[in-house]
């Protein structure tokens, strides 16, 4: 079994395959794509969520999680806070904690996303606009891809085509 499970993580040269993908995300250009990825990802599911928010207060309250009370400011909270995350990561601006806002984000709708899934609940996800996906085990990998994208923007960010970047550069330039 070990030589097997070595032959798997090892390509034919003998290399390490897991160090080697490990190294491809560490890249200033691997991370580049995954913080603009979610920024993309994270405005345009806003968009819809902005202008309407009285049908995004709708679908927080068909998950249930909510006092239908909380869920108008809920929804605003949730649309603006998308917008406001996604365009700091891809303008590169307080890159770490927007992506850690996006982080929680997605936290909070994994707990939401297996809450209605146990409970059976049929409904919309609401991810985007006219999105008609239901809440589902995919939609469950999704955040957590998602996630995981997250935490090695965390990581490994360190500035590349960002502005906080350029503010670190033109400073040290001084």
């Amino acid at each position: 079994m070990g030589l097997l499970a070595d032959a798997w993580f090892r390509d034919h040269q003998g290399n390490d395959k897991m160090r080697s993908l490990f190294s491809l995300f560490k890249r200033k250009e691997s991370i580049l794509l995954l913080r603009l990825l979610l920024g993309v990802v994270f405005i345009y599911a806003s968009f819809h969520k902005v202008q309407h928010p009285e049908q995004l207060a709708i679908i927080v309250r068909s998950y249930e999680l909510l006092p239908v009370s909380l869920s108008n400011l809920f929804a605003l909270f949730l649309a603006w806070s998308e917008l406001l995350a996604g365009a700091f990561l891809i303008l590169g601006m307080f890159t770490k904690q927007a992506a850690s806002a996006v982080a929680i984000l997605l936290a909070m709708f994994v707990i939401a996303i297996v809450a209605t899934i146990a409970r059976g609940l049929v409904i919309d996800c609401g991810c985007f606009e006219e999105d008609g996906h239901p809440v589902d085990f995919v939609l469950l990998v999704r955040n957590l891809l998602l996630i995981l994208a997250c935490f090695l923007v965390i990581r490994f960010d360190r500035g590349f085509l960002s502005f906080s970047g350029l503010l670190v550069k033109s400073r040290e330039g001084r």
